[in-house]
Order: C-alpha cells, then structure tokens, then sequence
C-alpha cells in the first residue's frame, strides 16, 4: 500500500498523481488552467491530511530517510483522494500505526467519502471506539457467516440481545470480535442458550428486526436503482460528467490524461529523480562506463 519512490518529495508524489488525473477545461472552474487546478488540489490535500509541514521531505524508505510512517500511509489517501475513484477499498488500513495517528488516518478517509460522495470500505482490527464510530455502517463475518450488517450503535445491543456480556471497559469493536471467539464469549446465562456458532449467529440476525430493516433498505434502493427513468438519468449524468473530465479529445478513451500528457508527466517525474537521486544516476553512470571500457 506504502510503495513509494523514496527520492520523491510529498509534493512531488502527490503533483504526479494529479497530473494524471487533472480534467479537462469543461471539467474544471472557469479561467483555470491545469496547472492551477493540481496545485490547488494539492494544496488542500496536504491541508486535509496534515501534511503540509512536511511537504518537502522525501517520501523516503528503509533505506533512505524520509516521513514518519502514519505519514507516508497518509501520501497513499492522498493519492487515492486524487484518482476521484467511486469506491475504495481498504485492508487493515491502520496497521503499524498509533492509536493517535489511526484515528487521524480514518478521520481523513471519512472526509474524503463525504467530499468525494464515494463508497469507502474499510476493514480493521482492534479499532477504537473513536474510529468505530465514524463509519456509516458495520459488517462482522464469522467463518465467511454474516452475523452482523447495519448501524454501529445497533451492534452492542443486538449481540446483548442475543445473550453476551461485554467486560467492563471493552470498546465496540472488540467486543464484536470477542463474540466470535468461543474462547472469549461472555454468556449472561440466560434460560434461553445463545447462538454461538457462526451459522446460529447468522441465522440469529437474519430473524432479528435489524436484519428485516436491512432488507427493506436494500430492496428500497434496488427499486430505486431498476427504475428505467431514473437510471437513464443517472446514467446519462455520469457519462456527460466522464466526457467533460477527459474533453472532446479523449471522450471515448479509458484515460483521463492522454498520451502526450502521460508521457510529459513521467518524463518530468524522470527528470526530478534524476536531479534528486544523484548517486543512483552516478553509479548507473559509473558502471555503465567501466563495461565499456572492459568490453
């Protein structure tokens, strides 16, 4: 997720991206060029993710020094923040991070889904409850069993409804995952024994009225999402909004920027590494000329 190049500043990392994925002038404000509209962009980027002050530093890796590692994670929802992708897709996201810079990572990934009007979908372990609750809706799987889908302040109650007791001082999150681990379920007891197993747990929420209200919402959008006028509309919206991104030129191509602009951009990119990486391009240089004078 973090695979960086390292001799590139913050600023130059995200510009490129940006010069990737800058629309067309129908796509853009009136009276501002391209290169206006990526500085722009890439000014209120560092802003949102706290990145400004080190906007200059190298990117770097193992091997060469550069940002802290929340912020280098932070660069990757930078550059993701610049595709404008519909939906995102993120996997233990917050791995290797402190609890303080996690919960800046997942605040930052809430602002880009509210802003952007996107789909976001992370998966996490051992969140807290501060970043618990800044997601829209929750999903727990138990061996590949749905036993939980719908608002996060519903999951406690429901998984107490079923007969778990959560320990004093156990955040959200892992007291949904300790009732899928029949080595920490904490039973109250109850007369009635609670679904412990991963199919009893989905079974449980399928009958729950939780599960019946999520069904509804979801038949609800599908009857809104097969209405032919509607999807010709929405339909019809997304294309003229695809075409005014890559101009008349580039209004069937697969690409936001086309050739000419891809090659200017990498070859820009080309151009700063070789002046920023300058012992790589000696040594290259170096060795390149003792084969020729071996051969």
């Amino acid at each position: 997720m973090d695979d960086h190049i390292a001799t590139l500043t913050v600023s130059q990392t995200i510009g490129f991206a940006l010069s990737t994925k800058t629309p067309a002038r129908a796509g853009r404000l009136p009276d501002t060029s391209r290169h206006q509209f990526a500085a722009s962009t890439r000014d209120v980027l560092l802003r949102m993710l706290n990145i400004r002050d080190v906007a200059q530093t190298l990117v770097g890796n193992e091997f060469v020094r550069g940002v802290s590692g929340g912020e280098r994670r932070r660069v990757s929802v930078a550059e993701a923040m610049a595709t404008r992708a519909r939906m995102q897709c993120w996997d233990y996201v917050t791995r290797g991070l402190d609890s303080s810079t996690a919960l800046d990572l997942v605040r930052s990934l809430r602002i880009m889904t509210d802003v952007l009007g996107q789909t976001t979908f992370v998966s996490l372990h051992q969140a807290s409850e501060s970043i618990y609750e800044l997601f829209d809706k929750v999903i727990l799987f138990d061996h590949g069993h749905k036993i939980y889908f719908g608002p996060p302040s519903r999951a406690r109650g429901h998984f107490e409804g079923l007969g778990f007791t959560p320990i004093p001082r156990q955040s959200t999150a892992d007291y949904l995952i300790g009732c899928t681990n029949t080595l920490t379920q904490q039973l109250n007891g109850a007369a009635n024994q609670p679904p412990t197993t991963p199919l009893a747990l989905a079974q449980a929420f399928k009958r729950s009225p939780l599960g019946a209200d999520m069904r509804e919402e979801r038949a609800a959008y599908a009857r809104v999402a097969e209405g032919d006028r509607h999807s010709e509309r929405e339909a019809a919206a997304f294309r003229d909004v695809v075409a005014a991104d890559r101009g008349r030129r580039r209004g069937r191509g697969r690409y936001t920027c086309g050739f000419v602009g891809q090659t200017y951009a990498l070859t820009r990119r080309q151009f700063l590494l070789g002046m920023q990486d300058r012992f790589t391009v000696w040594t290259d240089l170096t060795l390149s000329t003792v084969r020729v004078v071996n051969s």
